[in-house]
């Protein structure tokens, strides 16, 4: 079978971090990969696997590229099945298509404090996009249950239900990899080491700048965790004063930071780092802490499961599908609440507890299963 993958759109890390191991799991599969220049570097050369670098841009560029020029890429390399691995692709396809769902903004009621307007218009016209490829498509591939009924809706139940999988995918390889360490990154894990060592609770959350992340009220939380543990603490966070925001939000990040007037004692903006660093700062960690309201899948969930590191997240449905008893669950904007849960998470009877739930929890997720489930091939 020769597999055409339109991931030309992918930008997240959880997006290339999927797309990674999804690749490893097509092992006889011929593999012809459309990907953004910007990230050839991070997929793995493959005899399976050939790489065409290609930037459809942004919008109209985007729209017209995938509705019109994709399904004479894929006719061109004589394309077995294409999978749309970006939320988005061509309505008329000239094979069987997979649409491989990333993105639940369109299907969510939350909304920012802030920037409503734009808000509404970005999910309106994403959910339009995300509805045509849903009718284009032979298969759907969703990572968690909730998201099924809001995506049926918003095509007017138009698609069949059996055309809908839900298929988490399976747990990413948590490589031990310090050669691709910036000298940076190597600073910031040896005062993390430091840290650790001195007994400090190492709270961690991989985030970007985005308002659904829900950093301000980790924030406030975070404050409040101060006062009800003995235990210093340090909060952990993957962003600073030059990384870009995926929706106008850093202002009140950075207004929240001042307010609280926390120092580098308490929380350390690191920067973006790379994979191979965010591995290493998970090792070092007590405690993941997932508030982020607005999620497909979660990734740094089955990342934690992976290692067996315990989780506190906010009450919603996607973390309750990935973690299942082994996380922590606070209400979403209750900051006292998510205090308390990191107070608890941080007991040592408690952390034995999440590691073994985190065990048993990682049993439920399989690369191959998933690869199966996208190729439509039964067990055996």
């Amino acid at each position: 079978m020769k597999i055409i993958i339109n991931a030309t759109v992918i930008r997240s890390e959880g997006g290339v971090t999927l797309l990674q191991e999804l690749l490893r799991a097509f092992k006889q599969e011929q593999i012809v990969l459309y990907l953004n220049p910007e990230l050839t570097s991070r997929v793995s050369e493959a005899e399976n696997l050939e790489i065409i670098t290609h930037h459809p841009g942004n919008g109209i560029g985007r729209f017209l590229w995938e509705q019109f020029s994709l399904p004479f890429v894929v006719k061109k390399h004589h394309g077995n099945l294409l999978l749309s691995f970006g939320n988005t692709g061509p309505l008329f396809s000239p094979c069987p298509q997979v649409l491989y769902v990333q993105q639940s903004i369109p299907y969510t009621h939350w909304q920012p404090s802030q920037n409503r307007l734009r808000w509404h218009l970005y999910r309106l016209i994403y959910g339009f996009l995300m509805g045509l490829a849903q009718l284009g498509a032979t298969r759907i591939i969703i990572p968690t249950a909730w998201l099924a009924v809001p995506m049926r809706r918003s095509v007017f139940a138009l698609v069949p239900p059996e055309r809908y999988m839900v298929s988490p995918p399976g747990l990413p390889q948590m490589l031990d990899t310090e050669h691709e360490l910036s000298e940076a990154e190597r600073e910031l894990l040896a005062r993390a080491q430091i840290c650790k060592s001195a007994g400090n609770g190492m709270v961690f959350y991989p985030a970007y700048l985005a308002p659904y992340k829900n950093i301000p009220e980790l924030l406030e939380a975070f404050s409040q965790l101060a006062q009800l543990s003995p235990q210093p603490c340090k909060l952990w966070l993957t962003f600073d004063q030059d990384s870009p925001e995926y929706f106008p939000c850093k202002q009140e990040v950075f207004e929240t930071l001042a307010r609280l007037d926390f120092n580098e004692s308490e929380v350390v903006l690191c920067g973006s780092l790379s994979k191979a660093a965010v591995n290493r700062m998970y090792a070092l960690s007590d405690v993941l802490v997932f508030p982020s309201l607005v999620e497909t899948l979660g990734l740094p969930l089955q990342e934690a499961l992976a290692l067996s590191l315990p989780i506190v997240a906010c009450d919603t449905p996607f973390a309750r599908e990935i973690c299942g008893e082994a996380a922590l669950y606070a209400p979403a904007e209750s900051p006292a609440a998510l205090a308390r849960q990191l107070f608890d998470a941080l007991k040592p009877e408690v952390q034995q507890r999440l590691k073994e739930q985190a065990r048993v929890q990682a049993a439920r997720f399989c690369w191959d299963a998933h690869a199966r489930d996208i190729l439509g091939l039964t067990p055996g």
